[in-house]
């Protein structure tokens, strides 16, 4: 028996292979991470939707108990109007709800959460001043997008 004999009737694998399952391996990983991601971006989207959807359900419950709808957001944070007592808070600590709320007559509000996912929601702007009106439009790629709920009465 000779030298290359003996060595090719080793089991085991070459260095190549080896290259070749850690680099399918890390393709695999990638793909898993970013699925991840993606997931929990939508987790949070799907939140905010009805977190939006109870500070609107909170406001109507306030008119329909004061004839008005409150002109500070204090009036509905810590009461009873909320499953957990006070008004839900955006699950990232970056970006938080806007509530646009009429503080002269207590005629209407606008509550908007910002997505994080570009090019979803109902409006591409957020209320800002004085303005209590959402304005509604339809997102498209490249644009922040907006949940925004208005007073219904």
């Amino acid at each position: 028996m000779n030298f290359l004999s003996k060595r090719n009737s080793q089991k085991g694998f070459t260095l190549i292979e080896l290259m070749v399952v850690i680099a399918i391996i890390a393709v695999l990983m990638a793909g898993g991470v970013l699925a991840f991601v993606n997931a929990q971006k939508n987790s949070r989207d799907a939140r905010r939707v009805e977190d939006v959807r109870a500070i609107s359900q909170a406001l109507e419950q306030y008119r329909n108990t004061n004839g008005t709808y409150p002109t500070a957001t204090t009036s509905i944070n810590n009461s009873t109007y909320f499953a957990s007592g006070t008004m839900p808070a955006d699950p990232t600590a970056t970006k938080a709800y806007t509530v646009a709320l009429d503080t002269t007559n207590g005629t209407g509000y606008c509550v908007c959460a910002a997505y994080d996912t570009l090019g979803k929601g109902n409006s591409t702007t957020l209320p800002s001043g004085a303005a209590f009106a959402c304005t509604f439009a339809t997102p498209g790629a490249g644009v922040q997008g907006y949940q925004c709920v208005q007073n219904q009465q």
